[in-house]
């Protein structure tokens, strides 16, 4: 047994990083990738280039698996299923990692047609991927991979994705791994994420999942579908288990209710993976953007989680909002309006940045309407998200939101208030600006 002189401190439920040395030589070194959504054509495909580059990284990496959580295609279609080995093959040749794959909700779609039967789209996944069964169970230089599918397309009903016979499967799975080895992790994948757990499991997060493996701190779990990003924080959550967001090699969405999402402009420059290395004291997740050089998403900040696995020892809680500072408008900071003219379509605001020692997540920005009486009108209150998931090291320092005339009366007078929220909700000052509307026109169609 490799041993390390690192020791973990636990001040006041925080944990705390004191090491003499780390060891250097993980136990198991481990790729996460997930919603490819690929169509034939792995020349040519942005899902499939993308895997290749991902692969080729974690080839480099010496992974000894390969984990792939599903929308492998993006309508189910057997072609791609054909081309991911051929991927494999030209990528890893006869030195090819264990993999776990499973199949996702665009698995189930046949030519864009969500409605293609269960048993029909799953039979060309297996004959595609060259397996048994849609779950697996793997054991790997002593360590245990759980790969769990739904059973069921979308359209049979969402409490139908994981029926009786899936959810004993992975309950007995974990059940047999404990047993075996208790003191090590068991990795479960799935492609839905489990209900209350990481950023983006309330887009899609499933409670079968979440009451099958609550009664197990010694889970890691990882899920895609979200596509939402590794930059923020909330995409690793411990609560009951350790839960672990794997994003997207095709594009970023983010959450509803925004002004320019959920899928940002800029969605495609956050093409992002994971790569693992198990230690016997803690598990190294290294979060990596394919984009520009493959480079890892803040190095400063690796995901380490200390083992063996006990609520005791969790740090990656909802606490962490605890201890968040909330933005900060620096002094001074500018802010202009500017309106569309001719005709009159909208307002461009333009500001300097917030500034947070992870990052702004979203603006928020309340339009007041002064009235002849000299009151002000009751706020309108408009989100945006900040381009936070393109980097940090992409973020712009001027952000220009567009707000839309239908949120303004015509030759009226408005102040314009922005603060700024980080990701786990904390609110700052604020700056503000005054404009005068032109006259309003009526644009066809618009709401």
């Amino acid at each position: 047994m490799k041993r390390s002189t690192c020791q973990y401190l636990f001040v006041t439920g925080i944990a705390l990083m004191a090491c003499a040395c780390f060891a250097t030589t993980p136990n198991l070194r481990v790729g996460i990738v997930s919603d490819t959504q690929s169509y034939p054509g792995r020349k040519t495909d942005w899902g499939q280039k993308n895997l290749c580059g991902a692969l080729r990284y974690l080839k480099n990496k010496k992974i000894d698996v390969l984990i792939y959580a599903g929308d492998i295609a993006n309508n189910g279609h057997a072609t791609v299923y054909r081309e991911y080995h051929e991927i494999m093959d030209e990528v890893f040749g006869k030195e090819k990692p264990e993999t776990v794959v499973i199949m996702g909700n665009h698995d189930f779609w046949k030519d864009g047609n969500m409605n293609t039967p269960g048993p029909e789209a799953i039979a060309t996944f297996k004959a595609g991927m060259k397996l048994d069964s849609i779950h697996t169970h793997k054991v790997v230089k002593g360590y245990d991979f759980i790969g769990l599918s739904a059973e069921n397309s979308y359209q049979s009903g969402w409490n139908k994705l994981y029926g009786a016979s899936a959810r004993k499967f992975l309950k007995e799975k974990i059940s047999a791994a404990l047993k075996r080895a208790p003191e090590r992790p068991v990795f479960v994948v799935t492609h839905e994420p489990a209900a209350g757990t990481v950023y983006g499991s309330s887009y899609g997060g499933h409670p079968s999942l979440a009451a099958c493996l609550t009664p197990y701190p010694g889970v890691v779990h990882f899920a895609g579908h979200s596509h939402f990003s590794l930059e923020d924080e909330r995409s690793i959550h411990q609560r009951d288990f350790t839960a672990v967001g794997t994003s997207s090699l095709n594009y970023c969405d983010l959450e509803e209710g925004r002004e320019n999402g959920p899928r940002p402009p800029y969605a495609r420059e956050c093409v992002e993976f994971l790569y693992m290395e198990v230690f016997d004291d803690r598990l190294d997740l290294h979060r990596l953007n394919l984009l520009h050089g493959c480079r890892e998403i803040k190095p400063g900040k690796l995901w380490s989680v200390p083992l063996p696995l006990s609520k005791e020892t969790f740090f990656y809680t909802e606490k962490r909002a605890d201890s968040r500072k909330a933005p900060v408008f620096p002094e001074g900071a500018k802010i202009e309006a500017v309106p569309d003219r001719i005709p009159f379509t909208g307002i461009r605001l333009k500001f300097d940045a917030a500034t947070h020692d992870d990052f702004v997540h979203t603006y928020i920005v309340d339009l007041q309407e002064y009235r002849p009486d000299g009151s002000w009108g009751e706020a309108s209150r408009l989100l945006y998200f900040s381009d936070f998931a393109r980097g940090l090291d992409r973020i712009t320092s001027q952000p220009v939101l567009t707000i839309k005339a239908r949120h303004f009366k015509g030759n009226s007078e408005y102040r314009i208030t922005v603060s700024a929220m980080e990701s786990f909700g904390k609110i700052g000052n604020s700056i503000s600006t005054m404009i005068r509307t032109p006259e309003r026109a009526v644009i066809p169609g618009e709401k």
